[in-house]
């Protein structure tokens, strides 16, 4: 192809940045699949590479670790970490290694629980996310490179686990100084959810509401309330819409209590008190992932109750809650809501639950060996080249169906969406190729007189902003593919891109276990990004003095 055409697909892959930029948090996935066929409409892209992104092993590998790790946590290995890790350092480290072979989403969240304050939440995400670097599998990102590296150094380089622990064991080392320096740094106190108020009242003699369901006294559409729940002769009931009110019930009422005047059945009902600590068994919180359906979507229009049988009682955007009207509220990427299950509720894929609304049952311990040895034979033997992962992981998924350590619906919610966005990662890299714009980025690159580190440093922090920015997926498959033009598939170029794509540290909302840790640890914006961008210099010069001493 001509240069012409190179400038065309540059442009039009700057364009389709700004615009994921500028509007993109709602329909991230959108976005990306609107650009890949783009590409596809302008000849950038074949109907083949559209296969071979989205229908090959790695991503059946990625997909199938993700899956697997919905039983991990069933095992009692979560419960045997909770009593071992004591201190931040140990938390590090923990964390670090088991997301080397497990999702580091999974990590993250499985030990939400032993994290006490909000410097043990940020040393839980940087570590899970440092801990993936180690291994060839342990991250998305580094499954997406070894894919890429194979293709664009025509099948003569073959990334394995040798090639990720000799730069990963000192960066993983080296940053460990972070749980050191955020010792010193002070904190605001986590408060959870500060001003939801919850409180009662007493169904009086004279109320119209006795002997009247909830559908039909019209309290399922109350704007500023939800009934969370019934108390009846001392027995809790989670209240659905054919629940029946009584005489003498007290009805636990959440939301804002300085609307307490507007409560249309005011004059029926006598206060009993005022609770801002009151915990209700049906109340939970959950928080949007940045795939979600509901992107850009008003609470009224999404029908939380008729659809999910829960109703929202309030919503968080950057840990503070959002006054006004629940219905009118547009969800983005990172909110949190706290809402109440109707007694029949059911999990949907569109959330990413901070707690889980049904308590999964545990493995006993005969089926937590047995899962556990057949994991780990399946990694051990891929190390080795005996099995491959995307062989023997699908048939470890396929047994633990059979012997119900997992159901057919954990895997529908599972939360899958991420695989677009990797998928069109991929293409994009294929576009890049197929334009010949690598090509000519590499030939500008090329009349640059840099040293061989210099060059490094150029694209490691090229790949740094572009992670932390967009994706990892986005930078990888962009900028691996220019790095091995311009170095001649050298090594340590390859590893500085692929270890500063997994680096998204600064922005809590570009990357799953940052968002967890922001919304459950109630973090200022501001304390974030101090705490990012230190995690950042850290990490970036434990990477390069790595990569300068081992070149």
């Amino acid at each position: 192809m001509d240069n012409y055409t190179s400038f065309f697909f540059l442009f039009s892959f700057f364009t389709f940045l700004f615009l994921l930029l500028k509007f993109g948090k709602y329909k991230t996935t959108y976005f990306f699949i609107s650009f890949s066929f783009f590409m596809y409409l302008f000849n950038f892209i074949s109907f083949q590479d559209i296969g071979n992104s989205f229908l090959n092993k790695n991503l059946l590998i990625i997909s199938s670790l993700f899956i697997l790790s919905i039983v991990i946590k069933k095992t009692f290995i979560i419960k045997y970490l909770s009593k071992f890790i004591n201190s931040d350092m140990k938390l590090y480290f923990s964390s670090g290694l088991l997301s080397s072979i497990l999702s580091n989403v999974t990590v993250t969240s499985s030990l939400l629980s032993i994290a006490k304050d909000k410097k043990a939440l940020l040393v839980l995400s940087f570590s899970s996310i440092i801990g993936g670097t180690l291994t060839h599998i342990g991250t998305s990102t580094n499954i997406i490179a070894s894919e890429l590296v194979y293709k664009y150094s025509e099948q003569t380089i073959d990334l394995s686990i040798q090639n990720f622990l000799s730069f990963g064991i000192p960066i993983f080392l080296i940053s460990s100084l972070f749980v050191l320096i955020i010792s010193n740094f002070s904190f605001t106190k986590t408060i959870k959810d500060p001003d939801t108020f919850f409180f009662e009242v007493k169904v009086n003699p004279n109320s119209s509401l006795i002997n009247r369901t909830i559908s039909e006294s019209n309290l399922r559409n109350l704007e500023s309330f939800y009934i969370a729940e019934i108390l009846r002769d001392n027995k809790i009931i989670i209240p659905n819409p054919d629940s029946l009110i009584k005489y003498g019930d007290i009805l636990i009422l959440a939301g804002d209590i300085s609307k307490y005047n507007e409560l249309p059945f005011l004059n029926e009902v006598s206060l009993i008190k005022k609770s801002s600590n009151l915990v209700l068994e049906n109340m939970k919180e959950i928080f949007i992932s940045p795939y979600s359906i509901f992107l850009g979507k008003n609470i009224r229009d999404i029908k939380f109750r008729s659809k999910y049988n829960m109703s929202v009682i309030a919503v968080y955007k950057h840990n503070e809650r959002v006054p006004g009207k629940i219905g009118d509220i547009v969800l983005d990427k990172g909110d949190k809501l706290i809402v109440a299950l109707d007694s029949n509720d059911k999990e949907s894929f569109d959330f990413q639950f901070l707690n889980e609304i049904k308590s999964t049952k545990p493995l006993d311990t005969k089926d937590s060996l047995m899962f556990i040895s057949l994991f780990l034979i399946s990694i051990v033997s891929s190390l080795f080249n005996l099995v491959d992962l995307s062989k023997s992981l699908p048939l470890l998924i396929a047994f633990s169906i059979l012997r119900k350590y997992l159901t057919i619906e954990e895997i529908k919610n599972s939360g899958l969406g991420f695989l677009v966005v990797i998928g069109s990662g991929l293409l994009i890299s294929a576009g890049f190729h197929n334009s010949e714009t690598n090509l000519l980025i590499s030939d500008f690159l090329s009349t640059v007189s840099l040293s061989s580190f210099s060059l490094i440093i150029l694209l490691f922090f090229s790949t740094l902003i572009l992670t932390e920015l967009f994706s990892n997926a986005v930078a990888v498959s962009i900028l691996l593919p220019i790095g091995m033009l311009i170095s001649g598939n050298d090594m340590s170029v390859i590893m500085a891109i692929i270890f500063a794509a997994n680096g998204s540290f600064i922005l809590p909302y570009n990357y799953h276990t940052n968002i967890i840790i922001y919304n459950y640890g109630a973090f200022s914006y501001s304390e974030f990004i101090k705490s990012g961008i230190t995690m950042s210099i850290i990490y970036s010069i434990s990477v390069l003095s790595s990569i300068y001493f081992l070149i």
